[in-house]
């Protein structure tokens, strides 16, 4: 249900944030799946670590991905902020030492 939303609607601003959620829903629908297998009481126990290894491996994945995503979203809102505060200094410094220059001399005598 949340996959055709998703894939029909978009419903975030950026079509990297819809990838984005498509890849946390099938990282979801995979470790779901695999938790299928557990169900069985039959299985083998070097089969049920298998699986138990693979379950990891997607949470894993599924933090690692989420957590560098964090990152360079907060890295490239840092760079934009320093820019921008870069730039107003600038021009302010910039302003400061116009009108300094643009002051009359002051006559010593």
């Amino acid at each position: 249900m949340v996959w055709t939303y998703l894939v029909v609607n978009f419903p975030y601003s950026t079509w990297g944030d819809n990838i984005f959620e498509l890849f946390n829903e099938a990282i979801v629908t995979l470790f779901f799946i695999g938790c299928i297998h557990f169900a069985d009481s039959s299985i083998e126990p070097s089969v049920a670590d298998l699986y138990g290894f693979c379950l990891i491996g997607l949470v894993g994945i599924n933090i690692a991905v989420n957590t560098m995503a964090m990152l360079i979203a907060n890295v490239s809102l840092l760079i934009t902020k320093l820019k921008e505060l870069w730039l107003k200094l600038k021009n302010k410094f910039s302003r400061e030492s116009e009108s300094v220059v643009k002051m009359a001399p002051v006559d010593p005598t």
